[in-house]
This record gives structure tokens, C-alpha cells and sequence, in this order.
């Protein structure tokens, strides 16, 4: 016989892991031809050993199955267990009362007074010696006893019939109830009437709070909206529509002021969730209108008292003269030049900027055609509808950054220009190089004496990234501008030009790698698409970040090798790396870094004190390597190797080869003495060590730590 392992676990009262693992351990389940879920089919000896097992499980399921069929069909009745617990909350109540007085007048039958009830919502409780009893009713919940105190129904006596198997009992005249009920519906209305009295009083004073009388002279007006300011909070009124007398206002509020066109109190109701408020009984608009026309009127008859003889010419796009700031409007000749015996008109005007000047010939069309210049015969008077022109200038700013046909003319006209670039100070640039990248850090050693560095900037796809002009030496009256990006990814720019077109060509190299319109400029440099000419140059490179070494061989071969590799490139001062060279570090190179930094910077301080700013100086270039510190001695050189290790043997073995080569393998100088700075002082067998190397090798070589001043013998 085959049968699911499901229908077994049913009818066995079973678990699925326990069918399971007893077959396991009898040997009776194959875990290669059966699978474990709940649908695998059982053959006959594993359902009989299964059965033989738990049967006896079966029965007691098949027992518990039988009882609860017993319990619902009525067959077998279970006493409810009364539970000791928690008194109910009417229990509670009558535990804390005195007992009702009440005579008995039959076995069931009690008179008592009515007051002398206990009223809660749908219950009227009659505490007896013996026991509570209750009467509930959903129409009660009204009625309190408070209310029914000093009425006449309230005193009168009421017989009660007491159910004392359910402790409750009921009125005898039905009557009676009908009447207290009446009684507390007559009293809940008057409380409900009393109530809605209340809450209209409160709605009335809280509008009274939100209602509040302004003077139209402390408002603000605007082409969409007018705001007005109640305590320390401004509250707004949107049109929901675009009023060019409202724009009017804004421009000739103080004039309206002090003709008194706005001198009117009105009441307003505000909203504090949202910061709004609406006028009570006042139409805004139709009253801006009206000031409106009263101002235009106003202003016209000003004019015409002023000058009876005044012209009229119309305004277009060439009358107006665009500033940051503001616009000049002019009168034009016949010939289209600015009549300047004429003063213009000058408009203040936030949307007004210099650049705007480039978008003229592509919103041209789009200019107001009902513009008109009223003038005399020295100065313009006014123009019709310049709402309307402001509007239009609004127009071409929302347009600045788009990138339309004009984009690249407007970016070219708003970029920085050279002479800002070139007025930061010398400690800026130096604070901007510090060891920006090792191609930087040598152009900045190489730099030539009566040349600055200029910090720049380059634009990539639309992208500005910085980068500085440095200019280096060279035998002849040549000199070489390089414009060197901060990324050390981007090749270096070389440019070769006579000493006398300096100024000419760094304005065209940075005017061309400046230019929003030029796509791939690097490119262009590197297939030599322009002719030295467009940069006042001889000629013109681009050198590739090979590595320090290889790139710097090229630069010097543009320079006829002129500024020789080994030598010592001293440069006085503390130079140490910024925060952005170890960003990338892990934590255990970022603490060797630090402690690094602060070793150089107490041995940098000790020195000075002893050889004065000028002789001493940090991350020196020595041929294309750097050293830590170099302390300069008229022709000599002292150098200093830093090394953060605890161990000083350690120190010694890792900056004795470093340091010996180089001074004997990369640099031409004298070099005098050499340092090796650890944290800590050497014993006695450093000190014995170094000493044989002196004496035999004739290698000035010592070890010190930062703060062993003292120690130093010169």
C-alpha cells in the first residue's frame, strides 16, 4: 500500500521531522530515491512502522476530536469557572457608597427614593445590605445626577422589583422611568443650547484675533501679489493674475505715498498656517487700477507743464544701453548712433546685467513695439509702457543660462578676466601650490625669478578646473610659458616666445583655454591646429605625465637644458602637504603622515632660530627627487631625511641609502652634512656606528632627533 506522507502525519497527530527521523534510524528511508517534502509517497513497511509507533498519538486525537463534536452539539455541558479577579467598575462604585434606604413591601417588592439612586451613563445602581443591584438603559447616558437635584419628579418614591439571581432589578410604573428620561432629555438640550452658545462666542473671538486694520501706505506691491507686514510677520495676497499697475505701484510707491493715494485703512483677516490674508469688503485690484491711472495722469501733466515743446521718438532694442544693475535708455540719430547732447534715462533694474547686451539680435522680435521715448531737447522725460520693457528684460535674463544659440557669447562675456586672475597675493599662490602634485610642486621651483605665478583656470566641457601659468628661464631671451592643469591626468602646455611678447601671449593662452566656444582645446594643442601666432609664440608643445622624470627631460629640452636637473632647487620656507594629498591614505599611513608633518615642523622651527628664514627650507628638489629639508650655508648645502620609526636603526637603515644618493649620485652641489631625524635619541651603538662611518668612509653623516638644537656643532 502507497500513501502521502501528509495524509500519515493527519492522521497520526505527527510532525513532518519526526516521521522523518524515526524512519532514518529504523532504516527505512532512502534519501536518494525519496525527496523531503510533504507530498513524497510511503510505501507499506514505512506506513505500518509509523503506525506501530504512534498510534497511540492517533488516539488521543481522535479522543480531543470526539469531545469538542460532544461540546457543540450540546451533548456535554462544562460549568463556566467564576474568576477571582478584578471588581468590576460598578462594584467598585458600590463598595465606596452607603447603603440605600428602602422598605420592603414583598418578598421581591422595595420602595425607596428616587433620589436616593445612583445615576451613572446607562446604569442606576441601588446598593442594598446584601448585594448591588442594576438597571441599564442606552437612553441613561444623558441623564447625570447633578441635573435632576432640586425637581420635584426627583423626590417622589418609586417601588422597585429585585431580580436577585442577575442583582438587577426594574420599575414597577414604567411611567416613572419615561419621566426621568424626559426630564434628562429637556436638561441635555438646554446643556447642548448652552454649549453651541459658547462655541460662537469663541468662533467670534477668534475672528476678532484674526481680523485686523492695515493702512495700504505699509503695503508692498508686486506684478502678482502685494504683501503687507502685521507685528513680525509678513503676510502675502496673491492676484492670480499679472497686474501691470500693481508693477506701476512698486515703482511710484513713495509718490503715491505723498500724494496720499494709498493713506486708507482696511481690514484684513490673516492666516498664520500659511501666511496669507484677504481684505473684508475691498476690491484690491480695481483699486490699484484706479491709483494706477491716477498716477499716469499725474505724470503726464507734469511733463507737459514742464515743457510744452517735447518730442517723441519710438524705443527699440538699440535705444537700450544694458549695465549690471540697471539700463540706460538713449535717444538715437538718423544715422543709428546715441544722440549724446541728449541725456539718457537711466532705470534701476535687478534683471539688468552687462552681458545681456549679446542677446539682443535673438529676442529682437520679441521687443515691446509699443515702447516710446518722450524727451526734450537736453534730457529724455519718461517712457510709455516701461513695465512692458522691464518685463521684456526679465525675459532675456531667464534666458542668460540657457543654452541657445547665444550661450557661448554671453559664458565668454561673463568669465573672469586675467587681470582678476593675476591679483592674488604671492602667499595665496605659494598656500594654492603646496604640493598640489610633484609636476606642480617642480615648475614651482623652477620658476623663473622676475616672472609671477598666475593661478587661471580652464574650461572643460563647460567645466571650470584651475590651473596656474608658470614661466621658466632659459639662457637666451626665450622663456616658456607653461599652463598646467591642477590634474595631474592633463598633459602640460609649453609654450616657447620672446621675453618681449610676455604679456601678449599669457592674455591669448588664457583667452583660449578660457573660450566656452572652443571644443577640444588640448586636442587642438597636440595636433597643432593653430599656428604659434594666435599665441604671439615660436612655438608650442604638449607634454604628456609619463612620470616626474621622463616629463621633466622633455621640459628641459625645450629649454636647451638650460636649468640643469642636478642641482639643488632651494626654496626657503615651511612647505607641507595639504589634507588633500592623504585624503586617500589608509589610517596607518595617514598617522605616519601627521607625525611626519609635526617632526618637520618643530626641526623647521628649531633651525630658524639658529640659521634665519632665508637658509632654510622643506621639500626641496634635489635632480628629480625631493628631500625633506635643506638648510643652505652660503655655497653649502646641510640635508635632512625624516624617517617615523621608534626603532632608530630602523631610521638609520632607511634613510642612510636614501640620503647618501642624494648627495653624491643626483646632486652637483657641496653638500656638507647629512641628517637622519628620528623620534627617538640614539644609544650608544648608533652613535658608535655612525662614528665608524665617518671616520672610515668620510661620510658627515649623523643621527638627531627634532628637538636635539643643541647638539648640532657648527
Amino acid at each position: 500500500m502507497s500513501i502521502r506522507i501528509n495524509k500519515v502525519l493527519k492522521e497520526l497527530n505527527i510532525g513532518f521531522q519526526t516521521a522523518i527521523q524515526f524512519l532514518q534510524e529504523r532504516g527505512l528511508w532512502s534519501s536518494e530515491e525519496q525527496e523531503l517534502n510533504l507530498n513524497t509517497i510511503l510505501e507499506g513497511n514505512q506506513y505500518q512502522a509509523l503506525v506501530n509507533a504512534f498510534s497511540h498519538d492517533k488516539e488521543i486525537k481522535e479522543a480531543a476530536d470526539s469531545l469538542k463534536t460532544d461540546i457543540k452539539s450540546g451533548n456535554l455541558f462544562i460549568p463556566k469557572i467564576k474568576k477571582r479577579g478584578k471588581k468590576s467598575k460598578i462594584e467598585k462604585i458600590a463598595s465606596k457608597l452607603q447603603p440605600t434606604k428602602f422598605k420592603k413591601i414583598g418578598q421581591d417588592k422595595i420602595a425607596v427614593s428616587l433620589k436616593d439612586l445612583i445615576f451613572l451613563d446607562m446604569y442606576i445602581l441601588l446598593n442594598l445590605p446584601d448585594r448591588c443591584y442594576n438597571f441599564e438603559s442606552p437612553q441613561l447616558n444623558s441623564i447625570e445626577r447633578e441635573d435632576m437635584k432640586g425637581r420635584t419628579l426627583f423626590d417622589c418614591e418609586i417601588i422597585l422589583i429585585l431580580d436577585r439571581k442577575n442583582q438587577t432589578f426594574k420599575f414597577e410604573e414604567g411611567s416613572v422611568l419615561s419621566q426621568v428620561i424626559n426630564v434628562g432629555k429637556i436638561i441635555e438640550t438646554r446643556k447642548e443650547k448652552e454649549a453651541a452658545e459658547k462655541r460662537t462666542v469663541q468662533k467670534a473671538i477668534a475672528k476678532e484675533r484674526k481680523r485686523k486694520m492695515i493702512s495700504l501706505a505699509n503695503m508692498f506691491f508686486y506684478s502678482t501679489s502685494a504683501s503687507v507686514k502685521v507685528g513680525n510677520v509678513r503676510y502675502t495676497l496673491n492676484y492670480n493674475q499679472f497686474s501691470i499697475a500693481s508693477e506701476y505701484i512698486k515703482e511710484h510707491r513713495e509718490e503715491a505715498i505723498k500724494l496720499g493715494l494709498l493713506n486708507f485703512h482696511k481690514y484684513i483677516v490673516i492666516n498664520n498656517s500659511v501666511k496669507i490674508f484677504r481684505f473684508e469688503d475691498f476690491n484690491l485690484l480695481g483699486f490699484i487700477e484706479t491709483t494706477y491711472q491716477k498716477l499716469k495722469t499725474r505724470e503726464l501733466s507734469i511733463v507737459d507743464n514742464e515743457n510744452k515743446d517735447s518730442f517723441s521718438s519710438p524705443c527699440g532694442i538699440d535705444n537700450v544701453d544694458f549695465h549690471d544693475g540697471f539700463y540706460y535708455l538713449w535717444v538715437l540719430r538718423n544715422d543709428g548712433e546715441k544722440d549724446t547732447k541728449i541725456q539718457p534715462l537711466r532705470c534701476p533694474d535687478i534683471n539688468s546685467f552687462e552681458c545681456l547686451v549679446y542677446l539682443k539680435k535673438y529676442f529682437a522680435d520679441r521687443m515691446p513695439s509699443n515702447l516710446v521715448l518722450h524727451y526734450t531737447s537736453d534730457k529724455i522725460q519718461y517712457v510709455d509702457h516701461r513695465i512692458d520693457l522691464n518685463l521684456y528684460i526679465k525675459v532675456l535674463r531667464s534666458n542668460l543660462n540657457v543654452k541657445g544659440g547665444w550661450w557661448i557669447d554671453v559664458q565668454n562675456a561673463r568669465k573672469r578676466k586675467i587681470e582678476n586672475c593675476r591679483k592674488n597675493s604671492k602667499n595665496a599662490i605659494q598656500k594654492e601650490l603646496s604640493l598640489k602634485n610633484v609636476y606642480i610642486d617642480y615648475l614651482s621651483n623652477h620658476q623663473a625669478f622676475n616672472y609671477e605665478i598666475i593661478k587661471v583656470y580652464e574650461v572643460l566641457s563647460s567645466i571650470e578646473e584651475d590651473c596656474f601659468l608658470f614661466t621658466l628661464q632659459s639662457k637666451d631671451d626665450k622663456i616658456a610659458i607653461v599652463y598646467e592643469n591642477i590634474n595631474p591626468s592633463r598633459a602640460s602646455e609649453v609654450f616657447i616666445i620672446d621675453r618681449d611678447n610676455y604679456e601678449q601671449c599669457i592674455i591669448l593662452i588664457f583667452d583660449y583655454f578660457t573660450n566656452y566656444g572652443i571644443a577640444n582645446k588640448r586636442l587642438g594643442i597636440r595636433q597643432k591646429v593653430n599656428t604659434p601666432d594666435k599665441f604671439a609664440a615660436l612655438e608650442y608643445y604638449a607634454i604628456d605625465h609619463d612620470n616626474l622624470q621622463i616629463w621633466s627631460n622633455k621640459v628641459l629640452n625645450l629649454l636647451n637644458e638650460t636649468v640643469t636637473a642636478n642641482r639643488i632647487q632651494f626654496v626657503s620656507g615651511l612647505r607641507i602637504a595639504n589634507s588633500e594629498m592623504v585624503r586617500n591614505l589608509s589610517k596607518e599611513q595617514q598617522v605616519v603622515y601627521h607625525l611626519h608633518n609635526e617632526i618637520m615642523t618643530i626641526l623647521y622651527k628649531n633651525l630658524l632660530s639658529i640659521f634665519g628664514e632665508k637658509n632654510v627650507g622643506t621639500e626641496i628638489h634635489i635632480g628629480q627627487k625631493r628631500i625633506d629639508l635643506v638648510v643652505k650655508r652660503n655655497d653649502k648645502f646641510d640635508l635632512y631625511e625624516i624617517k617615523t620609526s621608534t626603532d632608530v636603526r630602523t631610521c638609520i637603515r632607511q634613510a642612510f641609502g636614501q640620503i647618501v644618493d642624494y648627495a653624491y649620485y643626483e646632486c652637483e652641489d657641496f653638500i656638507d652634512n647629512m641628517y637622519i631625524i628620528g623620534p627617538d635619541k640614539a644609544g650608544g651603538i648608533e652613535n658608535d656606528y655612525l662614528d665608524k662611518i665617518r671616520q672610515e668612509h668620510h661620510l658627515n653623516i649623523y643621527y638627531r632627533t627634532a628637538d636635539e638644537v643643541d647638539f648640532y656643532d657648527y
